[in-house]
């Protein structure tokens, strides 16, 4: 934990060092400048908050030299049959709801909506062969402004059923074309899963989750509010991961 903690602390040092030095006599706008001061404060503040919490810490040592770990300490295994009672008592059945008009399965947990169905996962060699078509892996940009949409043509990305609802109740697009389109559910590349904390690295995987910068990620997003489509990713991965454990389940393996 020492090491840990100091090499944090020595890389904030490192960061302000080349803040002070080099990007504060720099060009760059003052936007961008109070941004990074921003960064570095808050970085500051959280390492100063988890060195208070580790020195509360009492460091139990154990002696290495013995083979056995004495009965007093032991934590007795609890009856597997006597948790899952607990667990039935305090954790009441949520039902998963099928919306038949946006073919997406819902569920709402703690007041956060999930929507979404089982979708294809293509490996991101495939994806990168421009002579393979892969359709309705990423969410298109242009969203309700989609060229192709608005003529009611196919377009290869992804358009939430919830806004081609909103199109075809102002009579934008047709009914026969909404019903068409919702038929096709969302897809993955295989990398939407892997954590990368550098989201210019590739654009597929998964920037926001890890813990120790989950909070930072959390001011980043309310700041600058990049991360919309990765919040949307990860609401869809969530509900097919969902609907895989439910489909294992129903044949005894989950």
């Amino acid at each position: 934990m020492d090491t840990t903690l100091n090499s944090y602390i020595n890389r904030a040092n490192e960061i302000n060092h080349i803040y002070e030095k080099t990007i504060k006599k720099s060009n760059q706008t003052q936007k961008f400048q109070n941004e990074l001061t921003h960064m570095i404060h808050y970085l500051e503040s959280t390492l100063k908050k988890v060195k208070e919490q580790y020195e509360k810490i009492a460091i139990i040592e154990i002696d290495q030299s013995k083979k056995f770990i004495p009965s007093d300490k032991i934590i007795k295994s609890a009856n597997k049959a006597s948790i899952n009672s607990i667990l039935a008592r305090n954790m009441p059945s949520v039902e998963l709801t099928y919306v038949n008009e946006l073919n997406q399965y819902c569920i709402k947990i703690n007041n956060l909506l999930l929507r979404g169905n089982i979708g294809n996962i293509y490996d991101k060699k495939i994806i990168n062969n421009s002579k393979i078509n892969v359709h309705q892996v990423v969410i298109c940009a242009n969203r309700n402004n989609c060229k192709n949409i608005l003529s009611n043509q196919y377009c290869k990305f992804y358009h939430d059923p919830i806004d081609l609802y909103q199109l075809k109740d102002n009579k934008i697009i047709s009914d026969e074309f909404y019903y068409m389109y919702i038929n096709y559910t969302r897809n993955f590349s295989n990398t939407s899963w892997i954590y990368s904390q550098d989201l210019s690295f590739d654009k597929n995987m998964r920037c926001i989750g890890s813990k120790s910068s989950l909070m930072n990620d959390i001011l980043r997003i309310k700041t600058l509010n990049i991360y919309k489509n990765q919040i949307e990713n990860m609401k869809h991965q969530v509900m097919h991961d969902l609907l895989i454990l439910l489909k294992l389940s129903e044949h005894g393996l989950a």
